[in-house]
């Protein structure tokens, strides 16, 4: 039987076709707490029939629905685990303000490295502030052309926290071969239903994509406000209603990190911004030539971005675009030369390769990794010093927003690589410092 693919963009999912489905009749079914379904019988599976779970909602904590799950022909069953309860406290926000969460993943997966709900300790510089606080520094308002966006509300200095989301909806990012198209999206719609305010996500802008791709509401939605975020190593489509009113800008004055260990994103500033500016993040990697940027913002979200860049004159236009290839060409230059130990000859290309990325004002979106290879090529050419400085900047980009580094990250295992780097190199300076001053005597 053949499959066929379907692009999400960065997403791919197979699909069956129908006459594949499993199971001749339906029934109705009680999964969930109580929640009736009409599904073909061998697609459903409720964890309370097959994993000897109870139906009390204490036996299934931290979540407040029994786990739903679908299960294909030969995989194992994929599941939405959902903790509404809109008291639990979140990072970052105010008691109350909860929006819940969905999260559609395996058992196994839920069971282990995605079980969060147990404890969500709140990061202190996070809960400075209440969400009452960060009302303050934003409003939600129509912005022409663009729908509704977020704007200042007062100076907000670079470096401030302008809002901290918890994922309302996470989501596997592919599914095996064997879930079918129907599956994902009882899963998705599910997932959304079992929220506390299932309006908040129906009520957010999306692409409206053709009828005849057999896109969902919920998936067109999901697609439309969706960021790419990792967990434990495990790649997942994360929807973040508040996050989701922060338009896009190719040079945004505002970055976005997400926390593994509380399931949210956290925007900071990158700049000064000033009272009733627009609050805008990157949806897409920011070094990408404007055509190319373009292309991708129109193929996934469905507009023609019209920032301050993507509206420069067209000579200023093409030089930034040569600027950026320039940055690639370099970057691959370095790259290879680091790699065949030329470290000397790969210095040159590295610095201007940092020139290029502050000349075109790339520096906030690249700066925790533009500075880890020179730190690298002036450590093995002897230049401690200079290793040092480019050291102590990767360092800084990583730690210097005041952001916790959560534990087992990619980012707490750089942190530890370069502290044990820059103690190598401050032992190397004072060698040197010892046997110039032994020279002199």
């Amino acid at each position: 039987m053949k499959t066929k693919t379907v692009s999400y963009g960065f997403i791919s999912i197979f699909i069956l076709p129908a006459s594949a489905i499993s199971g001749g009749g339906r029934e109705q079914r009680l999964c969930g707490r109580g929640l009736p379904h009409t599904l073909a019988t061998k697609q459903l599976i409720c964890l309370g029939d097959s994993y000897n779970h109870s139906y009390d909602p204490a036996s299934f904590s931290p979540w407040t629905h029994a786990p739903f799950c679908i299960k294909g022909s030969s995989s194992q069953p994929w599941c939405v685990f959902t903790n509404a309860d809109t008291s639990l406290p979140v990072a970052g926000k105010a008691p109350g303000d909860n929006h819940g969460i969905s999260i559609i993943t395996t058992p196994e997966l839920a069971s282990t490295s995605l079980n969060l709900l147990e404890y969500l300790p709140s990061h202190p510089r996070e809960t400075k502030q209440t969400t009452a606080d960060w009302q303050k520094l934003y409003k939600v308002t129509p912005i022409p052309g663009k729908g509704l966006g977020a704007i200042a509300t007062e100076k907000i200095p670079k470096g401030r926290i302008v809002l901290t989301d918890r994922a309302m909806i996470l989501s596997a990012a592919e599914y095996p071969d064997d879930v079918t198209r129907e599956q994902v999206q009882i899963l998705l719609n599910r997932a959304v239903e079992q929220l506390p305010d299932p309006e908040m996500v129906h009520n957010l802008s999306r692409k409206g994509r053709p009828e005849d791709g057999d896109f969902s509401e919920v998936e067109d939605l999901l697609l439309s406000n969706s960021f790419l975020v990792e967990v434990r190593r495990e790649t997942l489509i994360g929807l973040f209603g508040d996050l989701s009113r922060f338009n896009h800008d190719c040079r945004p004055n505002a970055i976005a990190h997400f926390s593994e260990k509380t399931l949210a994103m956290t925007i900071v500033a990158s700049r000064d911004i000033g009272p009733e500016e627009e609050l805008t993040i990157s949806y897409i990697d920011p070094t990408l030539a404007y055509a190319e940027r373009q292309s991708t913002l129109h193929q996934i979200w469905g507009f023609t971005c019209t920032c301050s860049l993507c509206s420069l004159p067209l000579p200023e236009r093409k030089a930034s675009d040569k600027r950026r290839a320039e940055i690639q060409r370099l970057n691959d230059i370095v790259i290879q030369q680091a790699q065949s130990g030329n470290f000397r000859q790969a210095i040159k290309p590295s610095e201007n390769l940092i020139r290029l990325i502050r000349d075109e004002g790339l520096v906030e979106s690249m700066k925790e990794t533009m500075y880890d290879i020179p730190a690298t090529l002036y450590f093995h050419v002897g230049h401690l010093e200079k290793a040092r400085e480019y050291t102590l900047l990767s360092l800084e980009a990583i730690l210097g927003d005041g952001l916790p580094v959560d534990e087992g990250s990619k980012e707490e295992e750089k942190v530890r690589t370069l502290r044990a780097h820059l103690e190598r190199i401050e032992w190397g300076i004072e060698i040197k410092a010892k046997n110039k001053r032994d020279r002199r005597v």
